[in-house]
């Protein structure tokens, strides 16, 4: 299973920095910082939505500055 993570920051954080970081969680695919509505976006994979949850709960939210997270679990259209 796939979703992004919309990660939310205290102001005055370095959002790059913190992108740079993100990307070497494993089960991080990806990092960007963004502007607008959220600070970073991040791509996850992982084998369930309950391996994501725990994944952003126990390794992205514990990181000094993350004030806020929204997971957006991909839908699978393979349907056959």
């Amino acid at each position: 299973m796939i979703a992004y993570v919309e990660i939310f920051v205290e102001p005055g954080r370095d959002t790059i920095a913190s992108a740079e970081f993100l990307r070497m969680i494993e089960g991080v695919k990806e990092a960007y910082p963004v502007s607008q509505h959220c600070d970073i976006i991040v791509f996850v994979e992982a084998e369930d939505f309950r391996q994501i949850y725990e994944l952003v709960m126990s390794k992205i939210e514990i990181i000094k500055g993350i004030v806020k997270t929204k997971i957006l679990p991909c839908i699978d259209l393979d349907i056959e």
